[in-house]
């Protein structure tokens, strides 16, 4: 009988194959495989602020807010929108603002106050858009404006989040009727 050189290396070989298939199969069965979790880098202030300064996150937001309160203050009839104020450098609240008056007007459900028919009654009595309505200003300024509430409010970029809040304050007693805020996720 005719013996080959390479048997051995052959049997070898797959001796070796069917041990390592099968230590990686239990081996393996052990082992958990990890996840990776992939973290969104934090954006800088500035951006998020100017990201909230070009307008496109208000919309949503302010739509929100609108129908909030057309659906749970449908007899407020005419508006005015006083001060949104802020603690975060940079933020654009009179952009906040004037978007807002131009959103609730083209609504056709409220009549709100004009900007220019305001600042000359608070010229008039020495006022200003300065500071949040008190229950005595809300009662007086709203029979010199002819409105049936102020919306004013606060906007905040806190890390990642941009949080509007805004609230009525009714004008005949002077009180808080509604409040609504909103937080937008970067």
């Amino acid at each position: 009988m005719q013996k080959y050189k390479f048997q051995k290396p052959i049997i070898y070989g797959i001796v070796l194959l069917v041990l390592a298939t099968f230590l990686l199969n239990n081996c393996a069965r052990g082992i958990t495989p990890v996840k990776t979790v992939i973290v969104p880098p934090k954006l800088s202030h500035t951006l998020v602020v100017r990201k909230v300064n070009r307008g496109k996150i208000l919309n949503k937001m302010m739509i929100d807010i609108i129908m909030d309160l057309v659906k749970k203050h449908p007899s407020t009839k005419t508006l005015a929108v006083w001060r949104i104020s802020t603690g975060t450098a940079g933020l654009d609240v009179e952009m906040i603002r004037k978007k807002l008056t131009r959103q609730l007007s083209g609504l056709n459900q409220f009549q709100v106050a004009d900007e220019e028919q305001m600042s000359k009654v608070l010229s008039e009595y020495k006022l200003s858009f300065t500071g949040t309505i008190s229950e005595s200003s809300a009662v007086e300024l709203g029979r010199l404006l002819g409105v049936d509430g102020f919306i004013d409010g606060i906007a905040e970029i806190r890390e990642n989040q941009f949080i509007l809040q805004l609230k009525l304050t009714e004008t005949r007693a002077g009180k808080k009727v509604w409040s609504k805020t909103v937080i937008h996720e970067f």
